[in-house]
């Protein structure tokens, strides 16, 4: 609307120049096409005389006079009334939404020790932004496992992290942690020294190493799904330096026969040219490192 009305104006400014220049060469004859012109742009004379001048009636004259300075004010206040209750609306609804988080909390937890959430993953109770508290469980790198001795953490199986259990005659001798182990009746065995949970009774049926460290983690015992392969330390704790054979505890723990092979693999490999393992053979308590393709027994570990 506003370029219309300029389109107007310069039209009736050129009318009116044209008019003045004829009035000069042709005087009166020329009056009557300046009359005629000025009719056609708008700025013809209210009371018809020969003096053109701009038309000041209000019923035809409000697109060129400041009433287009009105419109346009009136736009402004028009666009000045949505922005103020655009703003007034988004600031009531964020300030009740926060308001309503931060008054309580979906779910919650005690800020206690770390666990073990699983044989390769730790859950501890953390504390939010908002102020809740909420269970977090974070994964071990590959190569560790978690731990439950002390406080529970990942770490690498193959490095102590717990002290060694010593037999009673040891015990007696000095050596401080005598062994001590829980049954809990569902064919696992706790050692309460090294919080490291056994398979009670090592499988009949003796594996390559491949197929011992495929055969844990699809072990379903005690409740548990998390059982893996031990490494060679851990394996290692559960020799009885003072029985004979050297056999686990047998008052908590049972093998395949005292007589027959009595060899277990471990985790941990040996770093040679040919593909070899740790193992402990509890009939004399010795370690030795056995090509992976030989069957030995099993016992797992979470």
């Amino acid at each position: 609307m506003g370029h219309s009305y300029t389109m107007k104006r310069r039209f009736s400014k050129m009318g009116l120049t044209i008019c003045s220049s004829a009035f000069l060469f042709f005087a009166m004859a020329a009056g009557a096409a300046c009359h005629s012109s000025l009719r056609i742009g708008r700025s013809n004379s209210v009371d018809g005389s020969a003096n053109p001048k701009l038309d000041t009636n209000p019923a035809e004259g409000p697109a060129n006079t400041p009433g287009a300075g009105g419109i346009s004010g009136t736009g402004g206040a028009g666009s000045g009334g949505l922005v103020g209750t655009g703003g007034i609306a988004i600031g009531g609804l964020g300030g009740a939404g926060t308001g309503g988080t931060e008054a309580s909390c979906t779910s919650s937890c005690t800020l206690v020790a770390p666990k073990c959430l699983s044989g390769t993953s730790l859950q501890a109770c953390a504390v939010l932004a908002n102020g809740c508290s909420s269970d977090a469980t974070s994964a071990c790198v590959t190569g560790q496992v978690c731990e439950r001795y002390g406080t529970a953490a990942c770490a690498d199986p193959n490095w102590v992290a717990w002290p060694v259990p010593n037999s009673q005659p040891d015990v007696t001798a000095g050596a401080p942690n005598p062994e001590s182990y829980t049954d809990n009746g569902d064919g696992t065995v706790t050692d309460n020294v090294t919080a490291l949970m056994w398979q009670q009774a090592s499988p009949v049926a003796t594996y390559t190493w491949d197929e011992a460290m495929a055969y844990c983690p699809t072990l379903a015992l005690g409740g548990h799904d998390d059982w893996r392969l031990p490494s060679f330390i851990e394996l290692y704790s559960l020799v009885d330096t003072e029985g004979s054979p050297p056999v686990p505890n047998v008052g908590y723990f049972r093998s395949p026969s005292e007589n027959g092979p009595l060899t277990f693999w471990s985790s941990t490999p040996v770093v040679q040219s040919t593909p070899a393992a740790f193992c402990v053979d509890f009939q004399d308590g010795h370690t030795n490192g056995y090509v992976v393709a030989n069957t030995l027994n099993v016992r797992c570990v979470r």
